[in-house]
């Protein structure tokens, strides 16, 4: 299995045997077998028939163990804008329990339908 990037903005594609072929489909890959109705993406990027391929780059990096070199240098800005935006750690401080709502948390019907905190 290989993974290949074209073009800019990049279009994945990827090269896989027939029995690896639910990697990709569970990634989130698509089929390019022909039939195009119109011009799809992967045509309009001169991608060849009867490969995987995708447009999106949070697919792709599902598969990045499997990557080249120009699929790499694709991925690199969005793994690092993945990496760079999960949080570990916060000072924030967050209520829980009874404390959260007023008056020891009794919530009380205010006659609309709704619920009012008292």
């Amino acid at each position: 299995m290989r993974l290949h990037a074209v073009g800019a903005p990049a279009v994945f594609w990827l090269e896989a045997s027939y029995e690896e072929r639910a990697v990709p489909k569970a990634a989130g890959f698509w089929w390019h077998g022909g039939n195009c109705r119109q011009p799809c993406g992967a045509c309009k990027a001169g991608i060849a028939l009867k490969v995987w391929w995708t447009p999106k780059r949070e697919c792709a990096t599902r598969l990045v163990e499997h990557a080249d070199d120009a699929a790499n240098a694709a991925l690199a800005e969005h793994q690092a804008t993945v990496a760079a935006s999960r949080a570990t750690d916060a000072a924030v401080e967050i209520p829980c329990g009874v404390h959260a709502l007023p008056e020891g948390g009794r919530r009380v019907r205010d006659g609309t339908g709704g619920h009012s905190d008292r």
